[in-house]
C-alpha cells in the first residue's frame, strides 16, 4: 500500500491529466480485507481532468444468496474538501458526504458516474455544471431518495434503481437524452393497499418531460404497467414529451395490453 500511496503522489506532482484506478476485492478469499487510505494530494491538483476510482467485489455466496448485500468498503477517502478545479470527469463510488466534499470543489465538472453499491436514506446530486450523468446502482431494495438538481444536465442515465423511496428531478429543459431502468419489482409481492409510497415512476417521467431521446427498459414499462393496472396512475396524468424525436423501448416479458 506504500507503494501505492507514492505512486499517487508522484502522479499528482507530475501534472498528471487522467488517473484510472480499479481495485478487484475477493472477499470469498479475503472477507476482511485491509483498509487502504489514499493520499490527500490526489484530491488536491490543478492538472487533473479525468478521475475514475472504482471497486469490484466478489461477494460470498451460499445457496445462491449473497452473505454480504453492502460489503464494507475498504478504501478510504479523505475527510476534507476535494480541490480539483479542472476535473471534467468523475468516475466514483458512492461514499457517505460525497458531495459536501467533492462538488464544490469541481466547479467545470462535466461527467459525473456515481456506482451506488450501499444504502443511504437519501441519494443528492446538486451542480449546475454537470451535464452528463450515469447512476449505476448495486444495492437490493431499501428506502433511497434520489434528488437530481443539475440544471443543465443533457445526458440522464439510471441503471437497475431499486430504492424504494421519492425521486425527484429538477425540469431538465436542456434534457437531450435519458435512459430509465428503474426496478419496481419489490412492490409487486404486496397489495399497493400496503405501500407506504408508490413508485417513484410518475415523478422521473415528469421530471425529465423535456427530453428528445427516451429509452425506457422492460422493468420500467413493468412499473408503469403495474401501476396503470392498479389505478395508481392514469393515462391522461402522464406528461407530454413534446420534444421528443427518438423512443426506444425493450419489450421483454412486458404484456403487449400496455400499448392499447
Amino acid at each position: 500500500m506504500s507503494k501505492l500511496k507514492s505512486l499517487l503522489c508522484d502522479a499528482a506532482r507530475f501534472k498528471i491529466e487522467e488517473i484510472k484506478l480499479e481495485f478487484d476485492f475477493d472477499l470469498e478469499k479475503y472477507p476482511y480485507p485491509q483498509l487502504m487510505s489514499l493520499p490527500h494530494v490526489l484530491f488536491n491538483s490543478d492538472s487533473l481532468t479525468s478521475l475514475e476510482l472504482t471497486m469490484k467485489f466478489m461477494l460470498l455466496c451460499e445457496y445462491g444468496v449473497y452473505k454480504h448485500h453492502e460489503p464494507e468498503f475498504p478504501i478510504e477517502f479523505p475527510n476534507s474538501i476535494w480541490r480539483l478545479p479542472s476535473l471534467k470527469t468523475l468516475h466514483i463510488e458512492w461514499f457517505e458526504d460525497w458531495e459536501q466534499l467533492i462538488l464544490p470543489g469541481c466547479p467545470v465538472l462535466e461527467e459525473l458516474i456515481l456506482q451506488c453499491r450501499k444504502s443511504y436514506k437519501t441519494i443528492s446530486i446538486a451542480s449546475a455544471s454537470i451535464q452528463r450523468l450515469t447512476l449505476e446502482c448495486f444495492f437490493l431494495s431499501h428506502c433511497n431518495d434520489l434528488e437530481v438538481n443539475c440544471s443543465n444536465l443533457q445526458s440522464l442515465n439510471i441503471s437497475d434503481w431499486r430504492g424504494r423511496g421519492d425521486i425527484q428531478v429538477c425540469d431538465l429543459y436542456s434534457l437531450v437524452e435519458a435512459n430509465i431502468d428503474i426496478d419496481c419489482t419489490d412492490y409487486y409481492w404486496e397489495s399497493p393497499l400496503r405501500w407506504v409510497e408508490d413508485p417513484p415512476i410518475p415523478e422521473i417521467l415528469e421530471g425529465i418531460r423535456h427530453v428528445k431521446s427516451l429509452t425506457l427498459t422492460s422493468s420500467t414499462l413493468e412499473a408503469i404497467q403495474f401501476l396503470l393496472r392498479h389505478k395508481k396512475m392514469t393515462v391522461d396524468k402522464l406528461p407530454i414529451f413534446y420534444n421528443l424525436t427518438h423512443l426506444e423501448l425493450e419489450l421483454n416479458g412486458v404484456e403487449k395490453e400496455l400499448f392499447y
